[in-house]
C-alpha cells in the first residue's frame, strides 16, 4: 500500500514507534555521556596527581645537582 493511502492510524502507530526509538536512542546516549563523563573527571585527577609527583620529582632532581 502506497504510503499516501495509509490510514490515520496507521501514521500514528508509525510516529508513536518512531518516537519510541529515539526515546531509547536519547537515553542510551544520555548513559553513555554519563560513564564518560565519570572517565573525564577520574582521569583529571589522575593528571593532577602526576603533575604534582612531576613537580615534586624535580624539585628532588634541582636538589641533587
Amino acid at each position: 500500500m502506497p504510503t499516501y493511502m495509509k490510514t490515520l492510524e496507521e501514521r500514528s502507530q508509525s510516529l508513536i514507534l518512531k518516537e519510541h526509538k529515539i526515546s531509547e536512542a536519547l537515553k542510551i546516549t544520555e548513559k553513555e555521556k554519563m560513564k564518560r563523563d565519570a572517565e573525564n573527571a577520574k582521569l583529571k585527577i589522575r593528571i593532577k596527581e602526576l603533575k604534582s609527583k612531576n613537580i615534586e620529582f624535580r624539585d628532588k632532581l634541582t636538589k641533587v645537582e
